[in-house]
């Protein structure tokens, strides 16, 4: 049997139901965090917690007694219920509570925190690399919402489903600017004569807790990034809290190295140790 927390208590996952005026599932109202704990405990919870409470802020949803704190005891008591104490990606889904349609009637919020097995308790290296292709089908605006990681994420199930019927391994997002922004569930790095790069938050990309980690790890550049541009990399990489750092091959006619790519996960996997 596995566990969830539901508002508070933890509960069996079977026993959660999902009513049908749930704002989630009706208007995507809501916001969600995936955190990676290694030995059953969340990783740079302050990171998770400073983004999750800005985009509590921008939705204009209420959560007065929310505390980083809180939720790290509540992760951990959750993963020692489901006896998971290695690695684990648990996921904090808050939706704007019930009534309404696109008026709420009021502000305040239900929380879920779901938890599942990693197999390994730090980050894995990619040892093939992935081959990746440009999303061209929908551009990702740039506003307020842009930065952190809401309950609509149509943009990105799109993209995905799209470099899966081209048998790619991840594809990038291009921004209203047609500037690359990020990847489909990652942000984007590139190496060009040993000096780091990420695009910047007013290109619209997510403002990931491990692009945060990343640049206090080594120096990182921020750099508005066009196709070309990436053509002349050296290396290029995607992280995300969930895989860590995965290297690119592959983009277009373009084949990448490595070398440096690696020594940032060895360094980000020190950290976590």
């Amino acid at each position: 049997m596995k566990f969830v927390w539901y508002n508070g208590e933890l509960t069996a996952s079977e026993k959660i139901i999902i009513t049908p005026d749930n704002r989630g599932l009706l208007y995507g109202d809501g916001l969600f965090e995936s955190i990676r704990c290694s030995n059953g405990k969340p990783l740079f919870m302050d990171l998770h917690f400073e983004r999750l409470t800005y985009g509590l802020d921008v939705l204009k949803i209420q959560m007065p007694l929310l505390s980083a704190d809180y939720l790290t005891e509540q992760m951990i008591l959750l993963n020692k219920k489901n006896n998971f104490q290695n690695g684990v990606k648990t996921r904090i889904v808050i939706t704007r509570n019930a009534g309404g349609t696109y008026t709420p009637e009021n502000n305040s919020a239900t929380t879920l925190i779901t938890a599942l097995p990693l197999p390994d308790n730090h980050f894995v290296w990619n040892e093939n690399g992935l081959q990746v292709d440009v999303f061209t089908e929908i551009k990702k605006p740039i506003n307020k919402l842009s930065s952190f990681k809401s309950c609509n994420s149509l943009l990105y199930v799109l993209a995905s489903v799209d470099f899966k019927s081209k048998n790619f391994d991840d594809c990038l997002i291009l921004n209203e600017r047609n500037e690359i922004c990020e990847g489909a569930s990652s942000n984007i790095f590139w190496i060009k004569n040993n000096t780091v790069f990420t695009t910047p938050l007013s290109s619209g990309c997510v403002n990931g807790v491990l692009r945060t980690v990343l640049s206090g790890l080594t120096q990182v550049h921020e750099k508005t990034l066009w196709e070309n541009e990436l053509l002349q990399a050296d290396e290029v990489f995607l992280t995300n809290m969930g895989s860590g750092i995965r290297w690119v091959k592959k983009f277009k006619n373009k084949n990448f190295t490595c070398r440096q790519s690696r020594e940032i996960l060895n360094l980000l996997n020190i950290k976590t140790q």
